[in-house]
């Protein structure tokens, strides 16, 4: 009976932290989706961004570090399309000194999936990233 007692108590907390935090990334997230609208408003079809900030680790590299450390490195540059919704693809551009791939980012408006497709299929033929790579 103790615990049943307590349930109320975390459900308030709870709702304290949503209306802290939750509601305000929501405004977050609306400032930078009228950003994004701004741009393709502005006539661009495509924005191109790296995917990442760095090459990809090796994986001696990728364990030694913690969850949270990865996610903030390695999706840094996706996180503006995860949030905004628009359609985004990376494909490979090519080949670091030690080999490991370098990447780049396109998005595109909401609901221009095919447009990006066939944009990303061109560029990806154009670059001829090594085949035998893949």
């Amino acid at each position: 009976m103790r615990n049943i007692c307590k349930l109320p108590v975390l459900i308030h907390l709870g709702h304290n932290n949503y209306e802290k935090y939750f509601m305000q990334s929501l405004k977050v997230r609306r400032l930078i989706s009228d950003d994004f609208k701004n741009v393709w408003k502005s006539n661009y079809d495509f924005l191109v961004t790296p995917t990442t900030l760095s090459t990809a680790p090796l994986l001696s590299e990728f364990k030694s570090l913690d969850n949270r450390t990865q996610c903030a490195t390695q999706d840094y540059c996706t996180q503006p399309a995860n949030m905004t919704g628009c359609p985004a693809i990376t494909i490979p551009v090519k080949l670091s000194s030690n080999k490991m791939p370098i990447s780049i980012q396109i998005m595109a408006s909401n609901f221009d999936d095919i447009r990006l497709l066939q944009f990303a299929n061109w560029l990806e033929k154009k670059l001829q990233f090594p085949q035998d790579y893949l």
